[in-house]
């Protein structure tokens, strides 16, 4: 039972952050973040079990419709505007690179920790006094993927309100959504440690 909640948990939890999209020489990277928005696969969110998959799927829906709608706007402006554009978020977005590669990091050990779980759990279920250590480590993870879903349904809005923004020609209400974005994307990532270390702790357990 340990082993099929670990896996559902870190299904959720894999999908919690937005893969990076490589910039092609030349590319502006504010098309890119719009670029990256608009591709997203509906089911990354989807597994947030905490909302109706309705949803949420026209939740990540309205963020590729308004995501592109940008991308549309963009052509439309001359060159010294995208620019500024560029030029005032590009520390941000650079920011927010780092913290999903750090992200795609932790995943990494995440997956490696739920291989161990699964191969360690066959003999390890049979010990009786593990039962309620394994308990309390199941609390746990529910309660961080509960919280972490929160966070990442609050980064998906903040995500189109970003988009909007820019819409409307608010590069500086855009740039300060942009930050609170990488706030929640560090929350997210500091989650996403957190249940690294909880499944460290499961795999010490088992052994």
């Amino acid at each position: 039972m340990f082993k099929k909640f670990v896996s559902v948990m870190l299904a959720g939890l894999m999908l919690f952050s937005f893969a990076a999209v490589a910039l092609a020489e030349g590319e502006d990277d504010v098309i890119s973040v719009a670029d990256e928005a608009v591709v997203r696969e509906v089911a990354g969110t989807s597994s947030d079990v905490s909302m109706d998959k309705e949803d949420v799927k026209q939740l990540v829906e309205k963020l590729k419709e308004v995501a592109g709608e940008y991308k549309d706007y963009h052509k439309t402006l001359p060159q010294e505007k995208k620019t500024e554009i560029k030029d005032t978020l590009k520390d941000d977005i650079l920011k927010l690179r780092e913290l999903r590669q750090e992200a795609r990091t932790l995943r990494e050990g995440i997956k490696q920790k739920r291989d161990e779980i699964k191969s360690l759990w066959p003999e390890a279920k049979k010990n009786e006094e593990l039962k309620d250590d394994v308990k309390a480590i199941k609390i746990e993870l529910k309660n961080l993927h509960d919280a972490t879903v929160k966070l990442r349904i609050t980064k998906l809005n903040l995500r189109m309100e970003f988009f909007q923004e820019l819409i409307d020609g608010k590069v500086g209400d855009a740039e300060q959504t942009l930050q609170n974005i990488i706030h929640y994307k560090t929350l997210i990532n500091a989650n996403l440690k957190a249940a690294d270390e909880l499944l460290q702790k499961a795999v010490n357990l088992l052994q």
